[in-house]
């Protein structure tokens, strides 16, 4: 069976225009769930980070329904899940979410 010829065939990454635009997006998720999940305790009530909880602090302020007086639920993994993605969605991108997350967990002056 012949496929082509493999001289032809491209190996090379792809070109990004930033080197951090190439991430994988359920990694970036997976990130900012367990950043959630540190800030909050999660659904076992572990140990909170300073950071995690900086991060979840920022998540409620920017909340429209935290806004309203309605705190989202967050021992439970499916709206942890939820914030993480929305979050990707209002940052633009897994790359600006990334680079977000860990400006406002790093910085002991974020909100």
């Amino acid at each position: 069976m012949n496929n082509g010829d493999a001289s032809n065939m491209d190996f090379n990454p792809p070109n990004v225009g930033r080197p951090g635009e190439f991430i994988c997006p359920v990694s970036v998720e997976e990130s900012i769930v367990g950043t959630i999940i540190e800030g909050s305790g999660g659904a076992e009530n572990g140990e909170f980070t300073d950071c995690g909880l900086r991060f979840v602090r920022y998540l409620l302020s920017i909340s429209p329904s935290a806004r309203h007086g309605f705190v989202p639920n967050l021992k439970d993994l499916g709206i942890i899940r939820r914030l993480a993605r929305d979050f990707i969605h209002r940052c633009g991108g897994p790359a600006g979410a990334v680079q977000a997350m860990l400006e406002i967990a790093g910085s002991p002056t974020s909100p």
